[in-house]
C-alpha cells in the first residue's frame, strides 16, 4: 500500500496488487511495468496519483483519482467517476476490443 505522503517508484516489473491511497503517488518510470490481473491490479484511490512517465507502461487499473499517461496504458483500465485520467503528448492508451480504458461516467 502507498499511503498519504508516500512514493512508490517502479523501475522494473511489478506483477503484484497495489493500493495507492489519498495522498499517495506511484511512477512508473522508463522501463517499469505494472501489471496484475482483472480487478487485482493496481488501484488508486480518491486522491492518489499513478504517474506512467515516457518509457513506462502499465494494465490491469482502477483509477479513482489521478492517472497520468506519457507512457503506455496497455490495457484493462477502469476510470471511475469523479477521477481524471490525463494523456500527456507522446502517451498512449490501448487495448483489445472490449479490454480497453473504460468510463464508468464521463461529464
Amino acid at each position: 500500500m502507498v499511503s498519504n505522503g508516500s512514493t512508490l517508484n517502479v523501475q522494473g516489473t511489478r506483477s503484484s496488487s497495489i493500493s495507492v491511497q489519498s495522498g499517495g503517488v506511484e511512477n512508473v518510470s522508463s522501463g517499469g511495468w505494472i501489471t496484475g490481473q482483472l480487478d487485482a491490479g493496481t488501484f488508486v484511490a480518491a486522491g492518489g496519483t499513478l504517474s506512467l512517465l515516457a518509457g513506462g507502461s502499465a494494465g490491469f487499473i482502477n483509477v479513482s483519482g489521478s492517472l497520468n499517461i506519457a507512457g503506455i496504458n496497455t490495457a484493462n483500465v477502469r476510470v471511475q467517476s469523479g477521477a481524471v485520467e490525463n494523456i500527456s503528448s507522446g502517451g498512449l492508451t490501448r487495448g483489445t476490443s472490449g479490454g480497453g480504458t473504460a468510463a464508468t461516467s464521463i461529464s
